[in-house]
């Protein structure tokens, strides 16, 4: 039997409407659906991508403005799970409603004037999360608490990334392809080190020394830590070393 999870998973990740209808096409028993929470959410889906395709085919194309205050309440929904405001899971209708959103604003022209406003917007996103609520977490913090808050906001920002690349998807597809613009990860991850590292990478250089040379002394530390926080800037240069020799080294 195949699993309807993974059926899912994998038609979110082609993104291709018509590989979601295919693979709902193949649980059909009979004429009928299965009786499955995890279908029956797909066929919502579908009769939501399905009347958005009709708007997206008409001359009430959907425009960013039309749809940003839905992405925008997406976003918070994430936002809100990582710091505790609230504990909503998506389901994959809704998961469905924003990349389709997303799909119908660019549709039209997936290199025009109302894609760009999306990666801006994206990019954006990422700025005033980190501003207001990343930076305050973080100052006045020294030592193994400044890593340790540091730590625990990178993975929080890793898990925001990997969501919202996968809302906004479709850019990546076409226009950052096409304009040779950085990838949504990229973006991402950048943000972090442009606003979080300018401010504090002095501190966090310093604590780590510190540790190090408690370690040389036959101190116990925390290794595991340290080395997760190196590690942070291997992931924001994607592997590279750059930020690592320039700000550590």
């Amino acid at each position: 039997m195949v699993d309807d999870r993974l059926g899912v998973r994998q038609a979110m990740d082609d993104s291709g409407i018509s590989r979601l209808q295919r693979w709902c096409g193949s649980k059909r028993l009979g004429g009928r659906f299965r009786k499955n929470s995890t279908v029956s959410a797909v066929i919502t889906a579908l009769k939501q991508i399905k009347k958005m395709e009709i708007s997206a085919s008409t001359k009430f194309d959907l425009s960013f403005e039309q749809a940003w205050p839905f992405l925008h309440e997406a976003i918070n929904k994430v936002i809100g799970n990582l710091e505790g405001v609230h504990k909503r899971e998506f389901t994959s209708e809704e998961y469905m409603q924003v990349y389709t959103t997303v799909y119908n604003v660019c549709y039209p022209n997936p290199m025009g004037p109302e894609a760009e406003k999306l990666y801006d917007h994206y990019r954006k996103t990422f700025e005033d999360y980190i501003s207001s609520k990343v930076l305050p977490s973080l100052r006045g913090k020294n030592d193994e608490n400044l890593l340790r808050e540091l730590l625990r906001r990178w993975n929080n920002h890793k898990t925001i990334v990997k969501w919202l690349s996968r809302f906004f998807h479709y850019l990546q597809r076409y226009f950052i392809s096409k304009k040779k613009l950085p990838s949504l990860e990229g973006t991402g991850h950048s943000a972090f080190y442009n606003l979080v590292y300018s401010e504090i990478n002095n501190e966090v250089r310093d604590a780590i020394l510190s540790l190090i040379d408690k370690e040389r002394k036959g101190e116990q530390i925390d290794q595991a830590m340290v080395k997760s926080v190196l590690d942070i800037y291997l992931e924001i240069g994607e592997n590279s070393m750059k930020y690592y020799a320039k700000d550590f080294e």
